[in-house]
């Protein structure tokens, strides 16, 4: 039922913006495309996705997951490419589950609640770099904001730093205020809760890991900034840094298909005050929907070749273990209490 209430919240808003849409203009916005800074763009989503991966590598090795770059890689461009056809946006974080959870562990239970762990704070990581960026563009843009977008801003930082101080008062959140709220809240607020005393026993990681979602998250403002510019569209980087954050969050809105619309009207609206026509705006949404899907499809590449494969659990603990030497304890040595 989800998901048909889905495909008709984007079908609804691809309607009503392809009725007021004046598509000559769509048509000259891609004809005056300037095709290398698109190049550009994909090639600078693809840097971000590498970055991803090695940023969800780094936290997963926290709860005792273990194995090469190549393999974060490879897994995180598959997640993309199953958030393409899945329909949510967190879609793509099952399989990437599904795949950590048959990588070298080096704890003795909870494989799958621990690559669950890992997973929902990489998505925690990123959004709350996101949101901040997002309040940081706000208070530096040289144009004037409305105030409808100031204060949409201003919600998600309040939301976000209350989230965090949630985290740091985790005791006491699980002990008195977690039994008194919804219960279907209670589950994702309690596998949030688990990971902060896990990840706050590993600082350096944190600094790490908020370093690499700095990097994703500013080159995603980057990313949408260069196709604007092959578009002729003359706004300051300093407002991608409030309409990319702000359209991210949108198309998390749990009434379209992932996003598919709300991204849309998302753009259109918020590049109006900055004297952007809507056939504009939408062509840029487009095009830059465009380059993560061209990028998620490697991760299609990947699952097709057979020396970049996922392997099967077995043939990676072997794998694993000929990379210690041949001594099957050897890498559980020294193994992170909080894995176990």
């Amino acid at each position: 039922m989800k998901n048909w209430l889905r495909w008709g919240g984007s079908l609804v808003l691809l309607i009503v913006l392809a009725t007021r849409l004046n598509w000559a203009q769509v048509g000259a916005s891609f004809a005056s495309l300037r095709v290398e800074l698109w190049l550009l763009a994909v090639l600078l989503y693809a840097v971000c996705q590498v970055m991803s991966s090695v940023r969800w590598r780094l936290l997963s090795g926290v709860v005792g997951f273990r194995g090469r770059v190549h393999r974060f890689v490879g897994m995180y461009f598959v997640g993309s490419f199953f958030n393409l056809l899945l329909p949510t946006s967190v879609g793509g974080d099952v399989v990437r589950i599904y795949h950590l959870s048959r990588m070298p562990f080096e704890g003795r239970a909870g494989r799958r609640t621990l690559a669950t762990l890992s997973v929902f704070v990489d998505r925690v990581s990123g959004l709350t770099v996101l949101v901040a960026i997002a309040c940081l563009a706000a208070w530096l843009s040289p144009l004037h904001l409305p105030t409808w977008s100031s204060v949409a801003v201003a919600l998600a930082g309040v939301g976000v730093f209350a989230g965090l101080v949630g985290i740091a008062m985790g005791s006491y959140l699980a002990r008195w205020v977690l039994p008194r709220l919804p219960n279907s809240w209670q589950p994702p607020l309690a596998r949030l809760l688990t990971a902060a005393k896990l990840y706050m026993r590993h600082p350096k990681v944190l600094i790490g890991a908020t370093l690499l979602s700095c990097a994703v998250q500013g080159l995603n403002v980057v990313v949408v900034w260069c196709i604007g510019l092959g578009l002729g569209i003359n706004v300051p980087l300093v407002c991608y840094g409030v309409l990319v954050p702000l359209t991210t969050l949108l198309t998390l809105l749990p009434i379209s298909l992932n996003g598919m619309g709300l991204r849309e009207a998302g753009y259109a609206l918020l590049m109006r005050p900055l004297g952007v026509a809507a056939p504009v705006a939408v062509t840029l949404s487009f095009l830059s929907f465009l380059a993560m899907v061209v990028v998620s499809l490697f991760g299609l590449v990947y699952m097709s070749g057979r020396s970049t494969r996922i392997p099967s659990d077995a043939n990676e603990e072997k794998e694993h273990e000929r990379s210690l030497g041949g001594d099957s304890d050897q890498g559980r040595t020294g193994q992170s209490s909080a894995a176990a």
